[in-house]
């Protein structure tokens, strides 16, 4: 099966996303920032009541309100991070015609300066989020290949099934 397919800057940026969004470490820092600004202010309002000042609100509703608005912030400002990194770092791989050839042993890449043999046992898994294929290789790499250049998806993920590449479906994500 041969297909050609062109990178667009938002196909890298969600390839970063997917990326960030399955690395545990990262779940765990995100976690620990939108709990740690809340610990302080809770802090600060026992500080004041052992004082025997009386109950700050404006605190609590800092709190509160950043519980509320950081997860929106954080995916705000990592989209931004990552647009702006491809923008400036990736230029070269924007818009590059590049063939992809499935055999039953490997994935080939051929742009027009350079080719890429990909054998089946390289490829860790193969995991399908709504518009896109992103493989992860046994090297922690990730290649990402959008739908639309793939004209049967269907003999795609059979031939991916016969090179024994564990296949992962996640319809529902989303960068959040």
């Amino acid at each position: 099966m041969t297909f050609t397919i062109t990178l667009t800057k938002n196909d890298i940026v969600t390839q970063y996303l997917y990326m960030l969004s399955v690395n545990k470490d990262h779940k765990k820092k995100r976690m620990r920032m939108w709990l740690m600004f809340p610990a302080i202010y809770v802090v600060f309002i026992v500080m004041e009541l052992l004082q025997g000042k009386p109950f700050n609100y404006w605190l609590l509703g800092l709190g509160l309100f950043w519980m509320v608005a950081y997860p929106f912030y954080s995916r705000w400002n990592y989209k931004r991070y990552y647009t702006k990194y491809v923008t400036n770092n990736l230029q070269n791989r924007i818009g590059v015609a590049t063939e992809v050839t499935v055999t039953n042993t490997a994935i080939n890449f051929t742009e027009a300066d350079s080719a890429t043999n990909i054998k089946s046992d390289a490829v860790e898994v193969c995991v399908a989020i709504p518009d896109y294929y992103i493989m992860k290789l046994k090297t922690q790499q990730y290649l990402v290949m959008p739908k639309a250049a793939i004209t049967n998806t269907t003999d795609f993920e059979g031939l991916l099934h016969n090179m024994n590449i564990a296949m992962e479906y996640k319809p529902n994500w989303r960068w959040k």
